[in-house]
């Protein structure tokens, strides 16, 4: 949706074709680094705010540190997931158990360093599109305000 809002905007500009699709790639990566600072705050979240469950935890979504701990951890740590996973209704202990066992791997580090990785890249294209100016600061501090 970021993609082609910023898309919609290039346009309504009369932007040349290769500004839109940098628009476009912005708006994309955006989208995306939202969406993986909202999985992380949804996990460590609670542990900050225990009587504030995620709807999302309970209701098994796969966020971003969950797939991550599945894929690059040991075989315990999987078959710790999929014990909770594969039952029928999580409850509030089972978000416990899921933080305890992903406070084991590295899925928290390993999905800010990707959220890093896309607010740099957002930051990059926007100074390559608009340079120092103006423009680019002031889209700077927008972007930084959603990303915060």
């Amino acid at each position: 949706l970021l993609g082609c809002s910023m898309a919609l905007g290039a346009l309504v500009a009369s932007a040349p074709p290769d500004i839109l699709d940098k628009l476009t790639k912005v708006g994309k990566n955006l989208g995306v680094a939202i969406a993986i600072r909202e999985d992380i705050r949804q996990l460590w979240f609670v542990s900050e705010y225990p009587e504030k469950y995620s709807a999302d935890v309970l209701n098994k979504k796969k966020l971003l540190p969950i797939i991550l701990a599945t894929s690059n951890s040991s075989t315990s740590i999987k078959r710790q997931l999929g014990d909770i996973y594969f039952k029928r209704v999580l409850e509030k202990t089972d978000v416990e158990k899921i933080l305890d066992i992903l406070g084991n791997t590295d899925a928290r580090r390993d999905s800010e360093d990707i959220f890093s990785c896309y607010r740099s890249q957002i930051s990059n294209e926007l100074e390559l599109l608009f340079g120092k100016s103006s423009t680019c600061t002031l889209l700077t501090k927008y972007v930084d305000s959603l990303l915060d």
